[in-house]
């Protein structure tokens, strides 16, 4: 049963589901406001290259462009590097030792459930797996590469991101990375 717009008789067992369902799927869409950085369109105007229709809405609208997206957690960030650099590597037909997707989806959930009830060791251990996992990946990745230029061309940028992603720290200063597969996206500073 799921919580609809129909109007139910206050106090009745209806209204209470339709309530309680409905601060549920508050709380499950409940997200951050993340902006993409007009730095592209910026340096395409200036250097006069042609702009796609997305930059030219962008520009009439009068800057970037504002998503609705969830949170950028460590734990998300690691699983979405690892998940790329498996896709990529399949793209390219790079055959792993492992991929550990189904370890990785299962340590994130669990990651974020430790953080939910507060338990931040837990947290902290499904952290260091992910980090590991993701070290093992791109370790794996470099060592099959290794030699090939158009290889190592395609992996340069999804390398080098996931080695951020991984080393980057919760609360560090200066840049830092929100987004694996848009490096663009920055985290909008949330005033009083």
């Amino acid at each position: 049963m799921r919580a609809t717009s129909e109007t139910v008789a206050p106090g009745s067992n209806d209204a209470a589901t339709s309530r309680s369902f409905s601060s549920c799927d508050h709380r499950r869409r409940r997200s951050t406001d993340v902006i993409t950085s007009a730095r592209e369109i910026v340096i395409a105007l200036l250097l006069g290259l042609p702009l796609g229709p997305a930059a030219l809405a962008s520009v009439k609208q009068g800057g970037p462009q504002w998503r609705d997206t969830t949170f950028p957690t460590d734990a998300k960030l690691l699983h979405a590097a690892i998940q790329g650099l498996n896709r990529l590597a399949r793209k390219h037909g790079v055959r792993l030792r492992q991929s550990y997707s189904r370890i990785a989806k299962a340590t994130a959930m669990m990651a974020g459930r430790y953080a939910h009830a507060k338990q931040f060791k837990r947290h902290q251990r499904q952290l260091r797996i992910l980090r590991s996992r993701l070290g093992r990946i791109i370790r794996d990745i470099r060592r099959k590469i290794e030699g090939q230029d158009a290889l190592e061309e395609a992996f340069a940028l999804p390398l080098s991101r996931a080695t951020q992603i991984r080393s980057q720290q919760q609360r560090q200063r200066g840049w830092k990375l929100y987004s694996f597969h848009a490096p663009e996206v920055d985290i909008a500073r949330q005033s009083g």
